[in-house]
């Protein structure tokens, strides 16, 4: 679901949500501030824990229908995945169909590994739809899902879209599902979970 993404950054630079670097690294990624990873981590999310994590190394903004967040999380927590060791937190957001809000909803009230993978492992890629069932929306859940979409919307609106910390200390923001090669090299890149540049 990436579309014109350089114009879409050169819409979202002139807002000032990113940093002072503004030269693209590959397609579909640019440095965001420090200021925005804080913004990102406040946000309401499933965290998914690794057995040497006591921070998350990335965030995952996804829909619960969309395809290409089942395909990135089996390419994270598949049984026979490289990258057991990953520690994330998953933000729902809600447009792909009348569904998801419900959906997005339902897998907030009970945050845990389990309703993601359910979510995940039981989707019907035929109909586009995740595994999880609709749940009724109340008012401050709808809110915290409104805010969750109001940034993700800023940032380029595409799912999946990780924002992430690379050794260094810059910060990132992958929008779409990118080719596996490039993917094992964003992920190595990523700041181990116990680093203090995740506080």
């Amino acid at each position: 679901m990436v579309l014109n993404l350089r114009r879409q950054f050169l819409a979202i630079g002139a807002l000032g949500l990113f940093g002072a670097r503004a030269v693209f690294a590959t397609e579909g990624q640019r440095p965001l501030s420090k200021e925005i990873w804080q913004s990102v981590l406040s946000l309401s999310a499933i965290e998914v824990k690794s057995a040497k994590e006591d921070r998350p190394q990335a965030v995952v903004f996804f829909d619960p229908n969309c395809p290409h967040c089942a395909k990135l999380w089996a390419r994270l927590y598949a049984e026979k995945s490289a990258y057991v060791n990953v520690a994330t937190r998953w933000v729902p957001v809600a447009y792909m169909n009348a569904q998801s809000l419900g959906m997005a909803a339902n897998l907030l009230s009970a945050p845990s590994r389990q309703t993601l993978a359910k979510n995940f492992e039981g989707f019907d890629f035929a109909r586009r739809k995740g595994g999880a069932t609709e749940a009724s929306v109340a008012l401050d859940m709808r809110s915290q899902i409104q805010r969750s979409q109001s940034l993700w919307s800023q940032l380029g609106g595409a799912t999946p879209l990780i924002v992430y910390v690379m050794k260094d200390g810059t910060v990132k923001v992958q929008l779409g599902l990118m080719p596996e090669a490039d993917f094992v090299e964003m992920v190595h890149s990523w700041a181990p979970a116990h680093l203090g540049s995740f506080k």
